[in-house]
């Protein structure tokens, strides 16, 4: 199957994009047959150390991620999270055996925000979270991964189970070793 990477090119790391566009400019119809499809949502409006900057709304305790109170940035990356959402839904209308997942830090506020919330019910998404340095990283930062529900993860050194959502180190010694990575923007 072909792959499609859509990319506006804001983060320098990522792998040149097939199509260089924000994901807003992605149209629905663009969608079409696919066997899978990997979001990773915005996190900078939504991480825990810039929640005061974006979004510095709190009523009864709760952290206010919509409304006038957020930033013009987390304003954006709320549009970009629904039309996501809605990518997902057509992904899994032209082919319902697409299998979505989707990444954001783990201490992110986007787990908090109901689009993406009913999202995750809708599609039948569960929560994983995994350490960077599973992957050989040298850092820490621990990742959700949000994936079909019920589905075993595994490979020689690591598996996740229902019981066992979080995946973590390979060697605990190398990356005990290393700075955590976790809130540093890394």
């Amino acid at each position: 199957c072909a792959c499609e990477t859509i990319d506006d090119g804001s983060w320098p790391g990522a792998a040149r994009p097939s199509r260089r566009c924000c994901v807003l400019d992605y149209s629905i119809e663009d969608v079409g047959w696919v066997d899978g499809a990997h979001f990773a949502f915005p996190c900078r409006t939504f991480s825990a150390l810039a929640i005061e900057h974006h979004r510095p709304l709190v009523v009864r305790g709760r952290r206010v991620l919509e409304g006038s109170s957020i930033s013009p940035e987390a304003r954006k990356a709320n549009e970009v999270v629904r039309h996501g959402i809605e990518l997902m839904r057509e992904a899994r209308r032209v082919n319902p055996l697409c299998v979505l997942i989707a990444e954001n830090p783990a201490t992110s506020f986007l787990q908090h925000f109901e689009p993406w919330e009913d999202a995750v019910r809708e599609f039948g998404l569960e929560r994983r979270d995994i350490t960077y340095c599973t992957f050989g990283e040298p850092i820490r930062k621990l990742t959700s991964f949000w994936c079909l529900r019920g589905v075993r993860w595994s490979d020689a050194s690591l598996s996740a189970t229902r019981k066992s959502p979080i995946i973590g180190c390979r060697s605990r010694s190398s990356c005990d070793s290393q700075r955590s990575g976790a809130g540093t923007g890394v």
